[in-house]
């Protein structure tokens, strides 16, 4: 697409001010074609001026989603990306991708969600300001290689936050970040299983994290446990980061070095060493947290001094 061509440009020369008549040269495009994408871009939320017999310039505000520029910062080849202001939900559309019996790797990319998702049905707050994306690819595995996804996934973001954002993150089992005892971001894996095979038909793993704090704040639900990587937006971080999560998982993924990720896995894991309440089905019960098992299973000690090894359920910090 043309305004990612743009974008390249402009990114490249950030704070500088490039001719419209260079950009059309460059490009081969009309120089009418050239003002229609940077116009496209402006409304993309991309900070450019434009300033006559100088051309156009990006400066360093905003964080837009852009195509270009993920795919240039991106190591995994052969991904198709494709970038929304705003979705119903990136994993509803990731499934109707690999429903339609699409090939390949899709990474789906929004700036917010009106039905975003999580774990047990419950809503997934997704206003602007966010990240919010969904990984869909059809594993060359058979389903039960396929089962410590979610857990390869958390290591992926919490390295990508790391490296792109500088901020050290924890992971509440099973599939949140935590920054001290706030959420910051959350995944859900989906899969879709032929049992007569025992193959895997697609897996889409979504990701929902909080970069920054939402304009006039959290919902009142989850405002005293939601919280955000920065008090401010930096300059393409957005792009930056869905790239190395990609790039992270699928290093991991194709690895197949659990063990390395089961150490990484226990080192970050939130909680350890406190009392957590457990919520199996219609069971709950307060434990005292311990580690995870080499297939990522939670190990609790409750009160009485018995340990319990966790394969499904939900745990959170017990009332103090």
């Amino acid at each position: 697409m043309l305004k990612d061509e743009v974008y390249a440009i402009l990114k490249e020369r950030v704070g500088e001010f490039v001719s419209g008549e260079e950009l059309s040269t460059e490009l081969k495009k009309s120089r009418t074609a050239i003002w229609k994408a940077i116009g496209s871009l402006k409304k993309d939320g991309c900070f450019i001026e434009a300033t006559t017999n100088r051309g156009y310039r990006l400066t360093e505000r905003g964080d837009a989603l852009n195509k270009g520029a993920i795919e240039r910062s991106m190591r995994k080849k052969g991904v198709s990306i494709d970038v929304y202001k705003e979705v119903s939900s990136t994993l509803d559309l990731g499934r109707k991708y690999a429903l339609g019996g699409e090939k390949g790797v899709k990474v789906i990319v929004a700036e917010s969600q009106t039905e975003g998702r999580g774990r047990f049905k419950r809503k997934f707050y997704s206003p602007k300001g966010g990240l919010y994306m969904t990984v869909v690819f059809r594993p060359e595995t058979n389903a039960k290689n396929n089962l410590y996804v979610t857990a390869e996934v958390a290591v992926a973001v919490s390295r990508a936050v790391k490296e792109v954002c500088k901020t050290d993150t924890e992971i509440k089992w099973v599939n949140d970040l935590y920054i001290g005892e706030r959420k910051v971001c959350g995944i859900l894996t989906e899969a879709q299983v032929n049992l007569e095979s025992g193959t895997t038909d697609f897996v889409s793993i979504g990701i929902g994290i909080n970069l920054v704090r939402p304009e006039g704040g959290f919902d009142k639900e989850i405002a005293d446990k939601a919280g955000y990587i920065s008090i401010n937006q930096q300059f393409d971080r957005k792009n930056r980061l869905v790239a190395k999560i990609v790039d992270e998982f699928f290093d991991i993924y194709e690895s197949e070095d659990l063990l390395s990720v089961y150490k990484e896995y226990d080192k970050k894991l939130a909680f350890k060493g406190r009392k957590v309440e457990v919520i199996l089905g219609d069971e709950t019960f307060v434990a005292t947290e311990v580690g995870v098992t080499e297939d990522f299973g939670l190990k609790v000690k409750t009160d009485d001094g018995k340990e319990r090894i966790l394969r499904y359920g939900d745990v959170s910090l017990a009332v103090k």
